[in-house]
């Protein structure tokens, strides 16, 4: 059986060091709990040691709010790079229209969530999920590696899968959220992914 990696106390502390005190000194300024910074280190220091696929929302409501916020931010990027992709190498006028639908929403999302982010205590986002990051390399170095038809069919599939998964993450999430603000911002963001899984399912049907 293989051995789960270790990293060395060192290591670990290096990596996240500057990290939590930038994130404790920006909570305390802004009268929010240090537990907020203590517990998303802590999950990530336990992900980073074990070797685990990333951590599904935790329970604490400040370190949720960095999961679901690292998350989300970290979908605006891939589906801004796809959606860019879209534009420039769609080879239907639809497919192209997406991208750049894909683009706009996608962008303008992303300010709010920064926007939020800043509340937290972020110059930014919060870092996502290391293994959604992994995948969403892979995601985007499959379709890069596509031309044609298959292009547009690799496109389709990946957008709507990256938009269907995360709407049902944030389904799950939102009645743990004890946040107005991140419950407002999930309420917006829910429906635009269901609107581009929507815009996915027509496209892929037409022949």
């Amino acid at each position: 059986t293989s051995q789960r990696p270790q990293l060395k106390s060192g290591t670990l502390f290096a990596s996240l060091g500057r990290e939590m005190l930038s994130r404790r000194l920006a909570a305390v300024a802004l009268g929010l709990p240090t537990s907020f910074v203590a517990a998303f280190a802590l999950a990530q220091a336990d992900a980073m040691a074990s070797g685990d696929r990333a951590l599904s929302p935790p329970a604490d409501p400040a370190a949720q709010a960095v999961h679901v916020l690292g998350t989300m931010h970290e979908v605006d990027e891939l589906q801004m790079r796809l959606g860019a992709m879209a534009e420039a190498r769609g080879t239907t006028p639809e497919v192209r229209r997406f991208g750049k639908l894909l683009y706009r929403d996608h962008r303008a999302a992303d300010d709010d969530i920064r926007r939020l982010s800043k509340h937290y205590g972020f110059s930014y986002a919060p870092p996502a999920p290391r293994d959604r990051v992994e995948e969403d390399r892979g995601i985007e170095a499959r379709l890069r590696s596509a031309n044609g038809h298959a292009f547009d069919e690799r496109f389709l599939d990946a957008t709507r899968g990256v938009a269907s998964g995360t709407a049902a993450y944030l389904r799950d999430a939102e009645p743990h959220m004890s946040q107005k603000d991140l419950r407002a911002l999930t309420d917006r963001f829910v429906p635009l992914l269901d609107q581009h899984v929507a815009i996915a399912d027509r496209l892929r049907k037409k022949p």
